[in-house]
């Protein structure tokens, strides 16, 4: 048997053969490669969209449970408004004969924003005491007389109740302690700056007995009825606040 001679140039062939080879099979190994990175990224993006998709609808979720409690929140609010008399009452047509007057003299002492507040004490002055007379409650505190016109009694509320207002935010003391210190005197307003600065029930009953000397009087107004039976300390009103939050339906501070 006869062997086949190389021919010059066969051992080059066959490397350059082998090289493509290698190449070839490098070239499919790289094609692989890239196919592996496209799945991987395909199932990452949609990783992401799914993952975005549950993310979307727990926010989602969030927002909606705060819109509720916010909800349930609100009308915890207003049911115990309602249960503690807060702005469950109308203002009478007679009271509202003096908004006009009322809100001249507010813009001059710059509490146009109380205006509520200012109409309530107009309404609880006329139409809650005793006497009938406007300002009867505060006049037994020196603020007031009962020879006053309408005009100077509407002027005379609003220059008193700016004084309250910069009392009020000097000492740092609610809305509360404004309105029952009408009543009782800006004395009252130190009172409760110095018990903790939030008025209370409890301060207003405690601030007329020390000034009655425990001295008390019959009051039927229905909100004392309800509460104690029918009476009241004879040192002012100590249900001032109380009565004037029954007309006042959004609540500010000083």
């Amino acid at each position: 048997m006869a062997f086949r001679k190389d021919r010059p140039g066969d051992d080059k062939n066959i490397s350059l053969r082998e090289e493509m080879r290698k190449t070839k099979r490098r070239n499919v190994e790289r094609e692989r490669e890239t196919e592996k990175e496209l799945t991987r990224m395909d199932l990452f993006r949609k990783d992401v969209h799914r993952n975005s998709g549950t993310v979307a609808g727990i926010v989602a979720i969030v927002i909606a449970i705060l819109v509720v409690v916010f909800i349930i929140r609100g009308a915890v609010v207003r049911y115990q408004r309602v249960q503690s008399g807060q702005g469950n009452l109308k203002i009478s047509e007679e009271t509202k004969e003096q908004d006009a007057t009322l809100r001249k003299y507010e813009k001059e002492f710059s509490i146009s924003k109380y205006h509520e507040y200012l109409l309530a004490i107009v309404e609880v002055e006329t139409q809650h005491m005793e006497s009938g007379n406007a300002m009867q409650s505060s006049e037994a505190a020196g603020l007031f007389s009962s020879t006053m016109t309408t005009d100077e009694s509407m002027h005379q509320i609003c220059s008193y109740f700016s004084q309250l207002i910069i009392l009020a935010r000097e000492d740092g003391v609610d809305m509360d302690t404004v309105l029952q210190a009408f009543n009782y005197g800006p004395d009252f307003i130190s009172y409760v700056q110095s018990r903790g600065g939030k008025y209370s029930d409890e301060l207003a009953v405690l601030y007329a007995r020390e000034k009655s000397e425990g001295e008390k009087v019959s009051y039927d107004a229905e909100i004392a009825v309800k509460d104690n039976g029918g009476w009241r300390y004879s040192y002012g009103n100590m249900f001032f606040a109380r009565l004037v939050n029954q007309y006042v339906k959004k609540p500010l501070e000083p």
